[in-house]
């Protein structure tokens, strides 16, 4: 599996308000072959663009400082796919994979290895 716990969250001791929508999905998913489990692997790949990287994050990420990302961004290295109200910009996992592509970039190698 992909390292996700597919058990409900209320069988893991944690209190959660679940729409009536997801809680019938994920009840006809529990009578499929597969079941929960099945259900997470599919949709992982289709999610991986829905989680969004803060700019703080991708300095995290890259072992830099925030006006590094800053100066990638106004150099158009790092685009972000969200603009928060504000001016606050987020970033997709296909963004990074393109900056890194473009800046020849990589993931802090310390940071990978830990």
């Amino acid at each position: 599996m992909l390292g996700l716990d597919a058990r409900h969250p209320s069988q893991l001791g944690l209190e959660v308000k679940m729409h009536a929508t997801t809680a019938a999905i994920l009840t006809m998913c529990d009578s499929l072959p597969g079941g929960r489990d099945q259900l997470l692997t599919d949709l992982v790949p289709l999610l991986a663009d829905k989680v969004y990287f803060s700019p703080e994050a991708i300095a995290k990420r890259y072992a830099v400082s925030l006006s590094a990302v800053k100066v990638w961004r106004s150099k158009n290295l790092l685009v972000p796919s969200l603009k928060i109200p504000g001016g606050t910009a987020r970033y997709t996992l296909a963004d990074l994979h393109r900056f890194e592509e473009i800046s020849g970039r990589k993931e802090d190698d310390e940071k990978a290895d830990a």
